[in-house]
């Protein structure tokens, strides 16, 4: 099993109307997105550092807004 490297996101300065914003909620333990690409990274809230995206590789997600628990919009493109 790969060991784990945590990379924190960016918190967003700009939300465009047209992009996509997945909101997490208090009730809602579980990553917002996860991959399969099985490679430990945890991509995490830019504010909180709570995981928001697991197993991804750079390049798999585009513009993508991340709303974490905290309150904090992270740009979801890595």
């Amino acid at each position: 099993m790969p060991q784990k490297k945590r990379l924190r996101l960016v918190p967003a300065t700009k939300v465009k109307k047209d992009m996509t914003v997945l909101t997490q909620t208090p009730d809602f333990e579980g990553p917002l997105i996860k991959g399969e690409a099985g490679n430990g990274r945890e991509w995490l809230c830019g504010a909180c550092s709570k995981p928001l995206m697991v197993d991804l590789e750079p390049g798999q997600v585009t513009d993508v807004i991340l709303r974490c628990t905290c309150g904090v919009y992270n740009d979801g493109t890595i």
